[in-house]
């Protein structure tokens, strides 16, 4: 998972506006929406082949880590309804990571052990 800079422009496609905030709950017919200048992504990578594939984006001007948790809990609950094993989540030290990591289960109270948390998570 990572979010990245994306440049802040609308575009039309003919038959909707693209390019405003849109976190998949239907929001994008709100026309008073800003603009989004972050998309926060996340990437399923298999660790037994050679693939990755992103399962989805989600535009924003910046997320806290509980909204963080909350798009990441209900992605992992999808790909468990499709039985998809997911055994780590992968991210960067961005300072709301953590507490988000945290919100998700996980113990850093042990520098030197390994950081988990169970799965599937109850919504």
């Amino acid at each position: 998972m990572d979010g990245m800079s994306i440049r802040q422009q609308a575009e039309f496609d003919g038959k909707e506006v693209h390019g405003p905030i849109n976190l998949g709950f239907n929001e994008s017919d709100d026309d008073s929406l800003p603009l989004a200048k972050e998309a926060f992504v996340l990437l399923l990578v298999c660790i037994k082949s050679h693939w990755k594939l992103p399962i989805g984006y989600f535009l924003s001007n910046g997320l806290s880590s509980t909204q963080k948790q909350t798009l990441i809990k209900h992605c992992l609950a999808l790909l468990h309804q499709n039985n998809v094993i997911v055994v780590s989540l992968t991210f960067d030290g961005l300072s709301n990571n953590f507490p988000m990591a945290k919100q998700l289960g996980c113990n850093f109270d042990y520098v030197n052990s390994l950081k988990t948390c169970s799965l599937p998570l109850a919504i």
